[in-house]
């Protein structure tokens, strides 16, 4: 299955239960906006960055973390992340900052995503180590072993599946808005 993300998309599947730390995120975010119609004197603008990657990641040394822990030596599960560079959402927050016409929001996201397994198998090429997983796990072994790594069978079913696609969508740099199709 292969999906299609863009500004329009709210996580909509996420509650107090089922993961709520994503689902803080967007009741933060509804409410910026509500605040954001109640006033007249600023444009809200929301960068979203998915993934970040750069040179001393907390996103990235999470990841290292768990896949040089050997859980997860047999495989992984058939996920795909959306990345960005830490400096191009830096960049993004000060286009924000600096551009007139910025507003609304923006996922400052590389064009396709990365499969959970190509990723692994970087790490593993990287680092050379053993215990860090090359293969992909069956989607019916995930939903079988799942709940012993505390994944649900609701966050399971919502979560393998095959690449996300960044849409074609709005950037603004400071030369004023433009639609990027890299």
């Amino acid at each position: 299955m292969a999906g299609i993300l863009s500004e329009g998309y709210f996580n909509e599947t996420s509650t107090v239960t089922h993961n709520p730390y994503h689902y803080s995120k967007v009741l933060a975010e509804k409410e910026d906006w509500a605040i954001a119609e109640r006033r007249d004197r600023w444009d809200l603008v929301v960068i979203g960055p998915p993934l970040s990657r750069g040179s001393d990641s907390g996103s990235l040394f999470l990841l290292d973390e768990l896949l040089r822990s050997g859980d997860l030596f047999f495989g992984v599960p058939n996920l795909s992340f959306a990345t960005v560079d830490v400096r191009d959402v830096a960049a993004a927050h000060i286009s924000a900052a600096e551009v007139p016409s910025a507003k609304g929001r923006y996922i400052v996201a590389s064009k396709e995503t990365a499969a959970f397994v190509d990723i692994s198998r970087l790490f593993r090429r990287l680092s050379k180590s053993a215990l860090v997983p090359n293969h992909q796990l069956p989607d019916f072994l995930v939903r079988v072993v799942g709940p012993l790594f505390c994944l649900t069978q609701q966050w399971i079913s919502r979560n393998l599946w095959g690449q996300l696609h960044r849409g074609q969508q709005p950037k603004f740099h400071r030369a004023g808005p433009h639609v990027s199709t890299a």
